[in-house]
């Protein structure tokens, strides 16, 4: 039985001392039905409630004509003669949820008769556009905006799917650049169904585009450890150990907007977590990086990003321990795992001995990983090994587990 070892790297440090849209579709399916009834006393209460419930007597249908009562009946999965238990009501519930998938707002009603209840199932089609219209696209063609919008060329649209459609539009324009971009559905008059079909609709989706932004630059203050230098291959600093996605056209003077980078929103938002991360790796633990003003030109076309940086003290690292776990199945949990303490089978010394990190260095992520395949290579020489596949699959963990300390201390205390 292969024996599964969880090795767990402590480092005990503490800092240098300090010198949060309203949505308006329409109303979905509804399921209202009488007070559950009670049986007898006598009976467990799940029992009671299951073998008291109605059954069902009748069932009626009101909406389109189109559609029978028998079909309706069917989508809902209700049999007649049968008791409107948990399961019945499940599949009502469900089938609810199919007609509201295809364009239909449906409410069930229910009815105490002698005998038992009757269902009655109401239902209301939304309104259908037939050929939607997209206005105020100037700089972004007919097809890209159909396309952008989830759509094909002569897709139908009902005003329920309306609001959808404009943000998944405006997002795709933010995407593009396009910062300032806004999406409106806008109803059209409603006309009733030909024939007994559906009403129509028409819905215009009118496009505020608004100009493509551009990054102009990045702005950095706070960044004191990791000031940017250096340019391409030499460059170093917050930008280099970041490598954020947004950056400063190259050569702006020579080859204008060629080579500018489209600013989008969620881009910055993963390159404050980048440089975040970037802090981290270099023991900046508590580290804040912050997006401060957004300079817009006049003509709103370029941006200059500001990032307000707060890097606060590296930790250093005052002792380091080494400590044995054995993985084990976790008995009140079935496919989940524990780690159980045991005893080291290379000695703790001879582990700290292969340690790069020591006491009074700075936490540096480079060295605890190293120290952890450092560990791995020991243990895999006496034919525990340790591949970097799935974790559940290991033969052997190696961690590093932070524990802090409870005050500020100096490396040399």
């Amino acid at each position: 039985m292969r024996r599964a070892v969880l090795l767990s790297f402590l480092c005990w440090f503490v800092p240098i001392a300090a010198a949060a849209p309203q949505d308006d579709r329409p109303v979905g399916p509804v399921l209202q039905g009488p007070p559950a009834p009670q049986g007898s006393a006598d009976a467990p209460a799940d029992e009671r409630v299951q073998d008291a419930a109605p059954v069902v007597v009748g069932f009626g249908f009101e909406g389109p004509s189109r559609y029978d009562v028998d079909r309706m009946r069917e989508t809902l999965g209700v049999v007649i003669g049968t008791r409107l238990d948990d399961a019945q009501r499940e599949r009502i519930a469900r089938g609810m949820e199919s007609l509201w998938a295809t364009g239909m707002v449906a409410d069930v009603e229910y009815q105490v008769v002698p005998g038992g209840i009757e269902l009655r199932l109401v239902v209301t089609e939304l309104p259908l556009d037939l050929s939607p219209r997209f206005v105020g696209n100037e700089r972004v063609d007919d097809d890209d905006v159909v396309e952008w919008a989830g759509l094909r060329r002569g897709d139908e649209v009902r005003f329920s799917q309306a609001r959808t459609i404009a943000l998944q539009l405006e997002e795709r324009y933010h995407q593009e650049g396009y910062y300032f971009a806004s999406v409106r559905a806008v109803p059209g008059e409603l006309v009733p169904g030909v024939a007994g079909g559906p009403p129509e609709q028409d819905i215009i989706f009118e496009i505020d585009e608004g100009p493509k932004v551009r990054v102009r630059a990045l702005r950095y203050s706070g960044n004191d450890s990791l000031p940017i230098r250096g340019w391409g291959p030499w460059a170093s600093g917050l930008r280099h150990e970041a490598s954020p996605k947004l950056r400063g056209p190259i050569m702006r003077w020579l080859f204008g907007s060629l080579f500018s980078v489209p600013f989008r929103k969620d881009r910055l938002d993963e390159d404050v977590v980048a440089m975040r991360e970037a802090y981290r790796r270099l023991g900046y633990l508590d580290a804040v990086v912050q997006v401060g003003e957004l300079e817009f030109s006049d003509d709103r076309s370029w941006v200059t990003i500001h990032l307000v940086v707060d890097e606060g003290e590296p930790y250093i690292v005052t002792s380091v321990r080494v400590a044995g776990f054995q993985r084990m199945a976790d008995q009140r949990r079935p496919g989940e795992y524990v780690d159980v303490p045991t005893e080291l089978l290379v000695p703790e010394d001879e582990l700290l001995a292969l340690c790069k990190l020591e006491r009074g260095d700075r936490l540096l992520r480079y060295e605890v990983e190293s120290d952890g395949i450092a560990f791995a290579r020991r243990y895999g020489s006496m034919g525990h090994i340790a591949p970097l596949v799935d974790p559940d699959r290991r033969a052997l963990r190696v961690l590093g587990e932070l524990v802090f300390a409870p005050r500020r201390v100096t490396p040399s205390t």
